[in-house]
């Protein structure tokens, strides 16, 4: 289980989410699950009809946490007036794993190193000269899921 393989032992989800990570702690090592609400990104008038038109409906509403896991949107508050951590990162250090199941269709999680990606997003930027950054509007053939899109994002 790619949870247990990463020593997964907190997981941000979204609300519509949760059950399905729930059930994953019962058999894995996750410990803590902060979750979000797909509304808390919407502009007011466009969450309050989500909330009252889709939240429901598209199983995005939760009435309560377990004990062990926490509103992202109160985590947020929590530590609104904390100092930043002083965290170093190195080029060698994990950035992310990304699962494919190759040929077997078993995941493995291939790790990047912070130079890898990094070298990725250079490599893209020296190909397509012309994009200008936070203008970037690119068509791709292949999901942002699979390993040659998520290095060619």
């Amino acid at each position: 289980m790619p949870v247990d393989d990463a020593n997964i032992e907190i997981m941000f989800t979204l609300s519509r989410f949760y059950d399905k990570v729930k059930k994953t702690r019962e058999r894995s090592k996750l410990k803590k699950i902060i979750v979000s609400n797909l509304k808390e990104s919407l502009p007011p008038i466009t969450r309050l009809l989500f909330t009252l038109l889709k939240e429901k409906k598209d199983g995005d509403r939760l009435d309560a946490l377990a004990d062990e896991d926490v509103w992202m949107k109160d985590l947020l508050a929590k530590h609104a007036n904390s100092a930043k951590p002083n965290v170093e990162v190195s080029p060698d250090d994990t950035a992310l794993f990304q699962y494919s199941g190759g040929t077997t269709g078993v995941p493995k999680g291939a790790v990047a190193m912070h130079r890898n990606v990094v070298a990725n997003t250079l490599q893209i930027k020296n190909w397509m000269p012309l994009l200008e950054p936070g203008k970037e509007v690119v068509l791709m053939g292949i999901p942002l899921f699979h390993v040659y899109g998520m290095v060619a994002e």
